[in-house]
């Protein structure tokens, strides 16, 4: 929401701040896991759920499934990501 004068008011900054810290956090955090959760795969990426999956089915993509819950060991996705690093990987 902005003032009269089409300015942003300080709540919206203060949420922005906020919205930035937690991106912030969840960053952190995913570098200490040993796992990453398809939405880690996501975020790193930056493209959707879909795209994930469609990742996850592949043969080489490293991943573990447990119950309904992929895990993605997160030294293997990274040996992965740098043996495709120039590649173009076709999705299904």
């Amino acid at each position: 929401m902005c003032d009269r004068y089409g300015l942003p008011t300080i709540d919206n900054i203060a949420l922005v701040l906020y919205i930035e810290m937690l991106t912030q956090e969840r960053k952190n955090l995913m570098a200490e896991k040993m796992y990453y959760s398809v939405k880690d795969i996501q975020t790193i990426l930056g493209c959707g759920r879909g795209k994930v999956y469609a990742l996850i089915r592949l043969k080489t993509f490293p991943k573990t499934r447990i119950g309904g819950t992929y895990y993605i060991d997160k030294e293997e996705f990274e040996k992965w990501r740098k043996r495709n690093l120039y590649s173009e990987i076709t999705l299904y």
